[in-house]
């Protein structure tokens, strides 16, 4: 995934995700990002997912882990 994703996009979770708890196909609306949580290259996307209803905690993926929900 390209940093082409902003605040409000539509994602859904691709096969790569090793995230506990969410299923490729998983859909949520991006909060933050792309950020580098880690120091080096690789870009991140605070989630708020579906799934998990209002006032739940966001989710962290990678960008190769989540994808546009067109």
């Amino acid at each position: 995934m390209s940093d082409q994703l902003k605040f409000g996009d539509r994602v859904r979770v691709t096969q790569r995700s090793h995230v506990e708890g969410y299923q490729p196909g998983d859909k949520g609306i991006v909060l933050e990002g792309p950020a580098s949580h880690t120091g080096d290259d690789q870009k991140s996307y605070v989630v708020a997912m579906d799934k998990d209803g209002p006032g739940r905690t966001s989710v962290i993926f990678g960008a190769d882990e989540i994808e546009p929900d067109d």
